[in-house]
């Protein structure tokens, strides 16, 4: 049961945000990796986060968004103008993480507003193994 209920919670970890309505159609992050073991650490993580803009987004449709870590940093809150009729933007957060002689899970979270819409996406976990 323990098992199952794990595995229940790791899926609904990756699954994509969707905003109900409002200029969001669609929030993912993944990493660039799933598991890593090194020697040399800390190792470069990249957590990709697609943003799809809906139909609704105006012209001069502007949004927000800011990247937080499983570590509990935040980042900066930075501005995006999506030229117009863009659909989708790709935002990246880079992340130098692990240390000798210990295991760490690292995620991150990509958190995005417009107006009065909030919308969040939290990535997969990633193992890194350094020793």
């Amino acid at each position: 049961m323990k098992t199952v209920m794990l595995i229940a919670i790791a899926f609904a970890v990756a699954l994509p945000a969707a905003a109900q309505e409002g200029p969001f159609k669609e929030v993912r992050v993944v990493p660039d990796k799933a598991r890593v073991d090194s020697r040399r650490c800390p190792v470069e993580v990249v957590f990709t986060g697609t943003i799809d803009i809906g139909p609704s987004a105006g012209r001069d449709f502007f949004f927000h968004y800011r990247w937080e870590r499983s570590d509990g940093t935040r980042g900066n809150l930075k501005v995006v103008r999506p030229r117009p009729g863009q659909r989708s933007v790709n935002v990246r957060e880079r992340w130098r993480v692990g240390e000798r002689g210990r295991e760490v899970e690292a995620g991150a979270t990509l958190h995005v507003n417009s107006g009065g819409t909030r919308i969040e996406a939290a990535s997969p976990r990633v193992k890194v193994r350094c020793s």
